[in-house]
């Protein structure tokens, strides 16, 4: 191009931040642009594994009323379409432990789980419980309590007094999350 054209040419910058190369500390902001800043660093990375609680939890404590159902679609679709190495189920339990269901006294679920309960105890004194009604009740309760769920060829291997052990665990647990 002529000299004498030089101040006519159009001049195109642009600032490029380049996440991957960006340290946590330098990521310092509103816990939100925090939490898709991290988000975008880690998203194709297999560390996503590890960080994407601590970014769901930014979410959690700073996301107003009624935004978090929004941002977990969207986080949820980016995950799936950027990252190759999260499994479904994966994704869902890391969602679970940071955004466990709440279940209100006296409702339909509780008294279910207490009915369970009381079932439970009754037909253990007697001959014991079957080993998939223990699965089952496991499983729910793992459900419930945001853990991974343990597929049923696990649990059916397991001797019916470590089956019964378990459930008690998670029944200890279940009812110390509703104080």
């Amino acid at each position: 191009m002529p000299r004498s054209l030089a101040d006519y040419q159009v001049q195109f910058r642009f600032a490029l931040l380049d996440l991957s190369q960006t340290s946590e500390e330098a990521i310092r902001s509103e816990p939100i642009l925090r939490g898709v800043l991290r988000l975008l660093k880690y998203g194709r990375s297999p560390r996503l594994r590890t960080e994407l609680r601590e970014i769901l939890e930014l979410l959690r404590t700073a996301a107003p009323i009624g935004g978090v159902e929004i941002w977990l679609r969207v986080i949820g679709v980016y995950v799936m379409a950027v990252n190759d190495s999260i499994e479904r189920d994966e994704l869902n339990h890391i969602l679970k432990s940071v955004f466990p269901t709440q279940i209100e006294t006296n409702s339909l679920a509780d008294r279910l789980l207490n009915e369970g309960r009381e079932e439970g105890r009754e037909e253990g004194r007697g001959e014991g419980l079957g080993k998939g009604k223990l699965t089952g009740r496991i499983q729910t309760l793992q459900e419930l309590l945001g853990d991974e769920i343990t597929p049923d060829s696990q649990l059916e291997s397991r001797e019916l007094d470590e089956l019964e052990a378990l459930l008690m665990a998670l029944r200890e647990r279940w009812d110390q999350s509703k104080q």
